[in-house]
């Protein structure tokens, strides 16, 4: 027992030596202000390195963070749409890569949401959520799309 704590502590000081010289810089952007509940929101993340080493891991695939309102909280994840091959590449000094994610925004979250990244809490967002649409709501919405337009009035008609 007391090996394994010897050796997670030499593997935690390893990885704190190896990232010393990495710094790098988290800015996520909402795609748009406002979004409705129980919808994707896109969120464009980017990584600066602005360290003097790489930062070996790049970007994930997914990323966890909390959203949280004025009465409400929830975990969400943030999902790389479209990724580039090189996504998980390290990052190297003074480079910066760009990501669009995507995450669903919980039906109970409303009005002014923050969205933290769950590893990096100070890579942030705000966004202004509308309440989710009813079923009626929803239902009356289709039903305009798909209705059939009104018939056409022919003018090479003759009235008698």
């Amino acid at each position: 027992m007391r090996c394994n704590r010897i050796w997670v502590a030499i593997t935690a000081l390893a990885a704190f030596l190896a990232c010393r010289g990495a710094s790098a810089e988290w800015l996520l952007q909402p795609g748009s202000e406002r979004v409705q509940a129980g919808h994707p929101l896109d969120i464009i993340v980017y990584v600066v390195n602005d360290g003097s080493r790489p930062i070996p891991e790049g970007m994930p695939q997914k990323l966890n963070a909390n959203a949280r309102s004025a009465d409400n909280a929830a975990t969400v994840t943030l999902e790389a749409v479209d990724p580039a091959p090189d996504l998980g590449s390290p990052i190297p000094p003074g480079g910066f890569r760009k990501q669009r994610y995507q995450v669903r925004i919980p039906d109970n979250l409303r009005g002014a949401v923050q969205i933290a990244l769950e590893r990096l809490p100070l890579a942030r967002l705000h966004v202004a959520v509308d309440a989710a649409a009813s079923a009626p709501a929803a239902a009356q919405a289709q039903a305009a799309e798909t209705r059939e337009p009104d018939p056409i009035l022919r003018v090479d008609t003759v009235p008698e």
